[in-house]
């Protein structure tokens, strides 16, 4: 006898429960009789399925200048803040186990005490007095810290902020940033007052503190940090969720094409071991510039690879080139060895080749909105031989292109080892033309494997569909540009009530903002007038409506 399914009204009863009263999992067990583990899968997917079918509704950012002038009209009229179009804070939540309990559970994962005591930052002489006694110290002893607790978490916020927009903070940039902190709040501090820097040995303690790292970024264009924001990206799955709906591909059938540099001189080299000391460590490379052959990869969301394409920077097309190129490999040259849209063409009979779609089995095939992409002929082709093209939004593709998320950073380290290897073995010797389709193909074979595809289309959230797969934090970036940039559709600049200079409609923020056009903060708490006063305080009020909405959640 088979149990009958948990129905939908009992799981939204069952995270409704959980929400309003926040029990836990296994207290809701013995309410509903559902087991601890049922109920752990059931409230996430509910609260997804939530979020998905009434965020429209509910979450609609405006879109005409009607709407926001309807929302100034209710700050105003509840707040008493002209020309206010909304709030905006963010809250950090730290959740961390007493010391004495995340010791112990380290400990007895394996890990020493040596290594628990310095990921801790603590002697390892106090961590075992402190086990054996059970005690945590509850104060530092005669030192004293410059900042209070809550002083030193909003610094901390204010650094993780700046990271999420893109604009992360250098060392030096923090210890600047620290000592105008310190200053700004009246702090009593032993920072050094001519270089109005903080010491070197405090930001260190800062970061452990505060679970934060100096890293080497990435470089992101201003295009791209715009580019991949709300709006593009759910239109992108709107698209998506139609084709889905209408062909019922496969997996098999969903691919998903990109192009990539390859040069006979790889930009980043391997480590090499040397003498410690050693000031200037070099490692012979293959030329001074190297020539940059195109290739072209595809892959279903399966794991089924088409044989890839490359483009040589030729005028004529030599066979030897393709000399241990991947089997089935298409052979393309150009003058320059980027793609255009010939070869665009000859690629998609290719693909047409390897994939064989019908009008019962289609291919959804997702790729960049590169001009070489987007040719009449191209289309008609497609839609003759039953292949769908979706592209991605302008700008999105490190975060939507399956190719880019998660296989050309291993097959380019790959290609680049490849290289290595041959420079040592082929000593006195350069890499030319002639060499490429073989290393490419000794990486290429490396890297294209099943679990490596399914991961990356994964990644982008398109197979498995999952439009839920970037929340609020990946589009910050995004967001503060738009605001930067006033693309939001704001209502156009007018004269206040009893006033003449016409002023911008804005959002209001709290200090760890910046100051912009349409982002408006508090003065400083110093030195201020009793209109500053008033201000901050008319301020505070309208950002009333994000405080409750944080203590809600």
């Amino acid at each position: 006898m088979m149990r009958e399914a948990i129905s939908a009204k009992h799981r939204l009863i069952i995270t409704l429960r959980f929400l309003a009263t926040g029990n836990s999992y296994r207290s809701l067990m013995y309410d509903f009789r559902v087991s601890e583990s049922i109920i752990s899968q059931i409230v996430p997917q509910v609260c997804a399925a939530i979020y998905k079918n009434l965020k429209s509704d509910y979450l609609k950012v405006p879109s005409t200048v009607v709407d926001w002038l309807n929302i100034a009209k209710q700050f105003d009229d509840m707040w008493n803040f002209p020309h206010c179009l909304g709030a905006m804070d963010g809250k950090h939540i730290e959740f961390r186990a007493p010391l004495s309990a995340e010791a112990k559970r380290k400990i007895s994962e394996g890990t020493s005490k040596r290594r628990v005591a310095l990921e801790m930052g603590i002697a390892e002489s106090t961590l075992r007095k402190r086990l054996k006694s059970g005690t945590v110290p509850t104060s530092l002893g005669r030192y004293k810290t410059i900042f209070s607790k809550e002083e030193e978490q909003e610094l901390a916020q204010q650094v993780r902020d700046l990271d999420k927009m893109f604009y992360g903070l250098t060392k030096k940039g923090l210890q600047i940033a620290t000592y105008k902190f310190a200053v700004l709040n009246n702090v009593p501090n032993t920072f050094n007052k001519v270089k109005q820097m903080a010491g070197e040995t405090w930001i260190v303690g800062f970061c452990q503190r505060h679970n934060i790292t100096l890293r080497q970024p990435e470089k992101c264009s201003m295009g791209r940090v715009m580019g991949f924001n709300k709006t593009q990206v759910q239109r992108f799955f709107d698209n998506l969720k139609e084709l889905y709906e209408k062909r019922k591909y496969i997996p098999e059938r969903i691919f998903n094409m990109d192009e990539t540099g390859l040069s006979t001189v790889p930009n980043k080299l391997p480590k090499v071991l040397t003498t410690k000391g050693k000031k200037l460590v070099s490692k012979v490379s293959s030329g001074e510039r190297g020539q940059l052959i195109t290739a072209v990869c595809c892959v279903s969301a399966s794991g089924i690879y088409v044989p890839p394409a490359l483009i040589f920077p030729r005028k004529r097309l030599k066979d030897e080139l393709y000399l241990n190129a991947p089997p089935g490999t298409l052979k393309l040259i150009s003058d320059s060895g980027f793609i255009n849209t010939d070869l665009f063409y000859k690629w998609i009979k290719h693909f047409k080749t390897a994939t064989n779609p019908t009008k019962e089995s289609p291919v959804l095939l997702v790729l960049d909105n590169h001009s070489s992409h987007r040719d009449l002929q191209v289309i008609h082709y497609c839609k003759e031989n039953h292949i769908d093209l979706l592209s991605l939004p302008p700008h999105a593709s490190h975060r939507l292109q399956p190719l880019d998320v998660g296989f050309f950073g291993p097959l380019k380290t790959a290609y680049t080892n490849e290289c290595d290897n041959w420079m040592v073995s082929n000593p006195g010797k350069v890499i030319t033309q002639m060499q490429v389709a073989g290393l490419f193909n000794a990486a290429y074979s490396r890297v294209a494997n099943l679990l490596k595809a399914q991961n990356s289309f994964k990644s982008a959230g398109i197979y498995p569909y999952n439009p839920l797969q970037f929340d609020d934090i990946d589009f910050a970036p995004s967001l503060y540009s738009t605001l930067q940039n006033n693309t939001l559709n704001f209502p156009k600049e007018n004269a206040l009530p009893g006033c003449t200079k016409a002023v911008p409609y804005v959002i209001v923020a709290d200090a760890a903002f910046p100051l912009l056009s349409n982002v408006i903060k508090p003065f400083p708490f110093r030195d201020m007038s009793d209109e500053m006063q008033i201000f901050n305080y008319r301020l505070s009020r309208a950002r009333r409506v994000v405080e409750n909405a944080f203590g809600i959640l």
